[in-house]
């Protein structure tokens, strides 16, 4: 997804993993809390009955600018997404939880 001046904004593809249809999701972060990634999300659910996804869940990791990432865990409750609890992946590198979106 590009802004009217070609910068882009986001990407989101969806993938197969273990015979389930999978997506990853990622918005400019200059363009957060502006609609981008729900336009992006919704073009997802529009090709697919189910979504799965990995989320991360804690706000202690930082950014490679060194800021503290905001888990996106509001953005996909908001869009309808449910959390499975107990279901991690929890490495040093990365804790996220999965999440389920369906028709």
């Amino acid at each position: 997804m590009f802004s009217k001046d070609e910068q882009l904004l986001g990407w989101a593809f969806i993938f197969e993993r273990e015979k389930e249809q999978w997506f990853a999701l990622i918005i400019n972060g200059n363009f957060h809390s502006k609609g981008y990634g729900t336009i992006l999300l919704n073009r997802l659910k529009q090709t697919s009955k189910k979504l799965n996804a990995w989320v991360m869940d804690r706000g202690n990791e930082l950014k490679l600018n060194g800021q503290i990432y905001a888990p996106p865990m509001p953005f996909y409750l908001k869009n309808d997404f449910t959390l499975i609890a107990g279901t991690r992946i929890e490495t040093e590198k990365i804790s996220a939880v999965k999440m389920v979106w369906s028709k």
